[in-house]
């Protein structure tokens, strides 16, 4: 979870989670919510991996930047709402 303000402070989990760094109104404005229809349903797949040393660190991460290529990751400088 990456949150921008001290208040929400950071936290981290290695769970699967339904929440969000704003209050549920925010985000939908955000168009950050996915919602599933009447009878809908939606099935993941997650696969945890501990890493135990910088080299598997580094790997990943190397793994990371192949996928995203050099697609321009969009950072933003201000908070997207205030609370």
């Amino acid at each position: 979870k990456n949150t921008d303000t001290l208040k929400q402070g950071y936290v981290t989990g290695i769970e699967p989670g339904t929440s969000y760094a704003y209050p549920v109104t925010v985000e939908r404005e955000q168009k950050r919510v996915k919602q599933l229809q009447p009878g809908a349903s939606a099935q993941f797949d997650l696969t945890y991996t501990l890493l135990h040393s910088k080299a598997q660190v580094a790997d990943l991460a190397q793994k990371i930047a192949d996928i995203q290529g050099k697609v321009k990751i969009d950072e933003n400088d201000a908070p997207i709402a205030t609370e």
